[in-house]
């Protein structure tokens, strides 16, 4: 789980809370008539104004609970949510982000310029394996605090941060839950233009600026963007697949045809089990990109029948440039057209049906494979190449699965004399 960084706490050890408790306290020294809520009792992602409360803009001390994941994020301004999503601070004034630990924490609001002044809270349940960024208002990582929860916020686009209370504010940054390949950067203008940081990524020797003016970025960030490093190369070993086929529906074509004449005739089946094979598949990957699948096909026979068992191999590929797909869950339609060329007898009545057997993946099989990818910077665990001057490492990557793909093929045969002619009279 990656960490965010904890908040000043008051010196005295806070009054131990239920899980999923938050209480606001108008003094300190934890005394006087506390106010709780508790996320149970109100909607997620959805603003909640403490107006009227005997503790709106009164609160000094704040003792929490809140279980890993869960995120209670206090406000300043209660307004309502820019362009329906809650997670935009525009108006929201200074803010507080309770990230929760399973345990009691808590905070000292003096210390971070929020004293006497939360009117409204929401909680949420970022991703927090995604990775976060922490923005300060003084240097020192002092003052107010907003932190960026990246599964927020998608990536390969830039965010301005117009009208939050942070912005041209930021005097320092911590990006410790930052992971893998993760990068991002901080700009001075709205739509990404202008001066930028641009060294903030999960890699390397560190991972905080305590002082923004020393790279002279100074109360200057405006707006932010942030994306994975993406290869140079990367190779993603194919993937067998097992499908059952115990379940699933049969496709056939059927003949009937009687041959009168003396010679052998040729005649063919065929079934086209395209429609019915759809198979939808989700990577478990760090990359937000899009993805490409093909299949391809062996056939095994049984010696002595006419039986052949279809074997399938998956092959997954990532479009690295397509940062705008956030998706990484692919549908698609596989194409199989099952021929059969039979030799029809002379003078007998031919009936033939080739079946088509479809297998079953139920949804969410799971399958893991690996991937080899070369970057052109040393992330964890990744070796220098000097076959192409990147440095390597192999990934793990998970795919889970379900839809419906053809197992087998059977052909039956039967053949009948034809029946006899009557004789011809002579005139």
């Amino acid at each position: 789980m990656s960490v965010v960084s904890k908040l000043p706490a008051p010196a005295a050890p806070p009054p131990a809370q239920p899980s999923g408790t938050v209480t606001l306290y108008k003094d300190a020294g934890w005394v006087g008539s506390p106010y709780s809520v508790n996320t149970r009792d109100y909607l997620k992602d959805t603003r909640h104004s403490i107006a009227g409360s005997s503790l709106h803009d009164e609160a000094t001390w704040i003792a929490f609970n809140l279980p890993v994941g869960t995120v209670m994020t206090l406000t300043d301004n209660y307004v309502a949510p820019a362009n329906g999503n809650v997670y935009d601070l525009i108006n929201c004034g200074r803010v507080v982000d309770l990230v929760g630990t399973g345990q009691t924490e808590a905070v000292d609001l003096t210390k971070i310029n929020l004293n006497d002044c939360i009117s409204a809270f929401f909680w949420h349940t970022p991703d927090l394996s995604a990775g976060a960024i922490e923005l300060y208002e003084s240097s020192a990582f002092a003052g107010n605090r907003t932190v960026l929860f990246l599964s927020e916020w998608g990536a390969g686009k830039t965010y301005a941060l117009d009208g939050w209370y942070i912005k041209d504010r930021a005097s320092s940054v911590r990006w410790p839950a930052l992971v893998d390949a993760q990068m991002a950067s901080l700009f001075n203008n709205n739509d990404g233009s202008g001066a930028a940081y641009g060294n903030i990524k999960a890699w390397g020797s560190f991972s905080e600026v305590s002082n923004l003016k020393e790279v002279g970025f100074n109360d200057a960030v405006s707006s932010f963007s942030w994306n994975n490093l993406l290869p140079k190369q990367s190779f993603v070993k194919p993937v067998d697949i097992v499908v059952p086929d115990s379940v699933g529906k049969r496709v056939s074509d059927s003949l009937h045809w009687p041959n009168d004449s003396s010679a052998v005739q040729k005649q063919t089946l065929s079934v086209d089990v395209t429609d019915e094979q759809t198979t939808t598949v989700t990577a478990t990957n760090q990359y937000t990109a899009g993805m490409q699948l093909s299949y391809s096909l062996s056939a095994k026979k049984t010696q002595g029948t006419n039986e052949v068992t279809k074997e399938w191999t998956l092959s997954v590929g990532f479009v690295y440039s397509h940062t705008d797909e956030s998706s990484l869950t692919k549908t698609q339609k596989t194409t199989l057209v099952v021929t059969v060329e039979l030799n029809v007898p002379p003078y007998c009545i031919f009936d033939a049906t080739l079946w088509v057997q479809l297998g079953q993946l139920p949804p969410g099989t799971t399958y893991k494979t690996t991937a080899e990818r070369w970057y052109d910077q040393e992330l964890k665990g990744s070796v220098y190449d000097p076959a192409n001057g990147y440095w390597k490492r192999t990934e793990s990557v998970t795919l889970q699965m379900g839809g419906t793909l053809a197992v087998s093929q059977t052909c039956e045969t039967k053949e009948s004399a034809l029946p006899e002619k009557p004789p011809v009279t002579a005139p």
